[in-house]
């Protein structure tokens, strides 16, 4: 219920970012939407950086805030794309891992041989 959870919660900020920033360099990651699939594989380029300190931040006329409510910045995640999908052809079978947090480690067997055959990934 919306009255038992932490308050951090709902103003966004560090509990979502902080996964974000465990990611190293070179890391694959896969994209996933809630209810859509994975839509995407890719490699990060860069640690995580606040939005306001990236490279693409002013070159295109974005609306938005990049700033949570509670003062904290909002986060990226640079990463070079190796393949995407668009919404509508995301992937996702039943029994494939999925989290919320932003950021996870995907250990289980079965979701990544599945990924890396649908992303066209060999190891």
């Amino acid at each position: 219920m919306l009255n038992n959870m932490d308050s951090s919660l709902l103003a966004g900020g560090d509990w979502y970012s902080r996964t974000f920033k465990n990611v190293p360099i070179g890391a694959r990651v896969f994209a996933y939407i809630p209810s859509i699939g994975y839509v995407g594989a890719g490699v990060t380029t860069s640690q995580a950086v606040p939005f306001e300190e990236s490279k693409i931040y002013g070159l295109r006329d974005l609306e938005g805030t990049y700033t949570h409510s509670n003062g904290e910045p909002e986060y990226i995640l640079p990463v070079k794309w190796i393949r995407t999908f668009q919404e509508k052809d995301g992937f996702y079978l039943r029994g494939m891992f999925a989290s919320q947090h932003s950021a996870c480690k995907l250990r289980e067997g079965k979701t990544l041989k599945l990924l890396n055959a649908k992303f066209g990934i060999v190891d």
